[in-house]
């Protein structure tokens, strides 16, 4: 995966006012991906944390924000 990939946030898994979250490839410079976290009107995120693969940054999304592997759409 290259770029970013996004997904809104299931109603029952909202949490802190997250509403939608973001996947961030960062290997070339940490080797690992950041999760964006946005709150509902803010244009910045309010959290970001970073995982040490995409694999695992997509099972925290899964377990923690409910998103499925179906739920991202590739951002440009």
């Amino acid at each position: 995966m290259q770029g970013r990939l996004m997904s809104k946030v299931p109603l029952g898994f909202q949490d802190e006012g997250i509403e939608r979250i973001e996947l961030q490839d960062d290997e070339a410079e940490t080797g690992g991906a950041f999760l964006l976290l946005y709150r509902e009107l803010e244009p910045e995120c309010a959290f970001d944390e970073w995982y040490p693969s995409i694999a695992q940054a997509k099972a925290v999304a899964f377990r923690r924000w409910g998103v499925r592997e179906s739920d991202w759409l590739t951002v440009e």
